[in-house]
């Protein structure tokens, strides 16, 4: 079998299995068979196929190339009425064909519909807190624009409380006096800490005002 079927795919590549099997009074999955394992031939895309140049009738109907496709279907779509095309539009349009769909996939679609618009305003809520209007749009962002300014400059407050501090280190350091050290370096970094503690409080304060407006 192997031989005989060697010899009649050097005659013809383009022969199908189910015509070499009728050739050979086999069945196709002996040919099938010799063809992968003993010839090691695999088959090949559709595209790849010459179906113009082979000669036998092919058993099916979908052997056309995209070319044959595009151009029946052009065709097709030409013998069309153009007002049947615009009938079917307004029928879109005017949602008749939900006339036609079964009850529980209408009752379906408006459960998704109800839970779509839910979740997009609740979104909305969380984002503008009920406040859509342009009068309160105004006063809200002025608002916010005030705390970014007042945030900015406890952070430039609290960049001076730290360059003081560098400075009094530096300047005990440099001097290296015991009783300096002793009686104003520590009052000076307490306060210091304080007034720096105190700033970061109210930076956060400021910070969770802001992202809550």
């Amino acid at each position: 079998n192997t031989t005989k079927v060697h010899q009649i795919v050097r005659a013809n590549r383009l022969l199908t299995v189910r015509s070499m099997a009728e050739q050979e009074n086999t069945d196709r999955e002996t040919v099938t068979k010799v063809l992968n394992e003993d010839l090691d031939i695999r088959k090949v895309c559709a595209k790849m196929v010459p179906f113009q140049k082979i000669n036998e009738i092919l058993k099916g109907v979908f052997f056309y190339d995209t070319d044959d496709i595009s151009s029946n279907t052009t065709v097709a779509l030409k013998t069309i009425p153009q007002n049947q095309f615009q009938n079917c539009f307004k029928g879109w349009t005017r949602g008749e064909y939900l006339q036609r769909i079964h009850g529980a996939v209408l009752r379906n679609m408006e459960i998704d519909s109800l839970y779509s618009d839910a979740s997009t305003s609740s979104e909305e809520d969380e984002v503008d807190e009920g406040r859509c209007t342009a009068g309160e749009t105004e006063p809200i962002n002025w608002e916010r624009d005030a705390l970014e300014l007042e945030a900015a400059g406890l952070r430039d407050q609290r960049k001076a409380a730290w360059a003081l501090e560098e400075h009094v280190n530096k300047v005990t350091d440099e001097r290296n006096v015991p009783i300096l050290g002793a009686k104003f370096k520590p009052a000076v970094t307490e306060n210091i800490n304080k007034g720096r503690d105190a700033l970061k409080l109210e930076t956060e304060k400021h910070r969770t005002r802001c992202k809550e407006r």
